[in-house]
């Protein structure tokens, strides 16, 4: 019965890696490896946030700190800060792969069919959800959001609002989207007039600006939110995802498995390094160093994974991990809204006591919630405007 099982198990393997490398389908640009990737980023930032509130709920109702004295068990899990790191990068590199191959099936950038594709893709959930957190603190008591704390979220200048500490931490992950936002307003604009060398160039500079930014800020002391979200002192992951996408990637595609796993620890060394450097916050010396690291090791895990699916095909064409990865924005969205009903869960039934068993219940809890409100999301309030962007697609991509 193992055997048959495993044996049938192969052919359901070979039977996706046949379906999403067929020739047929080449002239669709998807690399499913890289919706595996987008869950490994999303489960990064959910394993630091489920830890931080977990163990913030637990000082306040017991005055137990389970962190106290782990500096180096408190890294790992911040290191998962860096999985906002890596969704840049990804974002970068995927914008700007499709856009590059637009120019080059057509002969010209759609600027505005991208717009109308971003907007398809991110605002439907991002405003619903906003519009949950606006009825939600008029509704329940208890909720603290006030009107005024969302009009930055709502410009998607939410980042510069986070910068001065003004985003309730029940929303305050949403930083992102606006930084992201940003970018796709902008960078459509610089690779319609540019050619790929040119565009190396421009990375480069993103990656001075950075630079820049924070050796300003380190020099007037400055080292906490304003440099961790504002625009200008975060642009490195992005600019080593436009250098990805920019840079010939023939023989990384066929890189073998050894040299991809050590691109991934890597990585990760990267990310736990800085993430031990930060946090608590460092120095601002500190952070002119640590940003670029994680973007660093943001590219190392994206090269890693590219091309992946044809050596490490089981893993990196798991179907049950492809569509996480498909949810993956879902996911992220209520993700905090998932961890509050958990833990709000768990002490009405007076469950998980204030140890890491306790946190465990609860981070399983939450997870369980968050992909269930995400799947339904998805299916209900998603992919109806998804089934639009074909209209304004030059280049296909991911099926929905």
């Amino acid at each position: 019965m193992i055997g048959k099982g495993t044996s049938e198990s192969r052919q359901s393997d070979d039977a996706v890696r046949e379906r999403l490398f067929a020739p047929q389908s080449q002239a669709r640009f998807y690399l499913p490896e890289l919706d595996v990737l987008r869950f490994f980023a999303f489960f990064a930032v959910f394993a630091l946030h489920v830890s931080y509130d977990t163990v913030t709920d637990c000082q306040a109702r017991t005055g137990v700190d389970l962190l106290a004295h782990h500096h180096i068990i408190g890294s790992v899990y911040k290191a998962g800060g860096s999985g906002v790191d890596l969704f840049f990068t990804l974002s970068a590199f995927l914008i700007t792969e499709l856009l590059l191959k637009e120019r080059a099936a057509t002969g010209r950038i759609d600027v505005e069919s991208f717009y109308i594709r971003r907007i398809l893709r991110i605002w439907p959930l991002y405003f619903f959800f906003l519009g949950c957190v606006f009825a939600a603190s008029r509704l329940a008591p208890g909720i603290e959001f006030r009107a005024v704390d969302l009009i930055p979220l709502l410009l998607l200048v939410g980042n510069f609002a986070a910068c001065s500490g003004s985003l309730p931490i029940g929303i305050n992950h949403l930083w992102s989207i606006s930084v992201e936002e940003q970018f796709y307003l902008l960078w459509p604009l610089v690779v319609r007039r540019t050619s790929r060398p040119a565009m190396v160039r421009a990375a480069l500079v993103l990656l001075g600006i950075s630079g820049t930014a924070r050796l300003a800020f380190a020099a007037r002391g400055i080292s906490a939110d304003p440099v961790a979200f504002n625009t200008f002192t975060r642009l490195d992951s992005m600019a080593v995802g436009i250098l990805l996408a920019s840079a010939p990637r023939e023989r990384l595609a066929n890189l073998p498995l050894p040299p991809r796993v050590g691109l991934v620890l890597f990585g990760l060394a990267c990310w736990m390094l800085a993430a031990y450097f930060l946090f608590p916050r460092a120095s601002g010396l500190a952070t002119v160093a640590c940003y670029p690291a994680i973007a660093a090791g943001s590219a190392a895990i994206v090269t890693a994974a590219l091309g992946s699916g044809k050596i490490a095909g089981r893993l990196m064409l798991n179907r049950g991990l492809i569509y996480l990865g498909k949810i993956s924005y879902g996911l992220y969205i209520y993700h905090r809204f998932a961890i509050s009903l958990a833990l709000m869960a768990c002490a009405m039934a007076d469950r998980g006591k204030c140890d890491f068993r306790g946190l465990l219940l609860r981070a399983t809890l939450s997870f369980a919630l968050c992909v269930a409100i995400a799947a339904i999301s998805y299916r209900w309030l998603e992919t109806p405007f998804l089934a639009l962007k074909p209209r304004f697609t030059h280049v296909p991509s991911r099926a929905i």
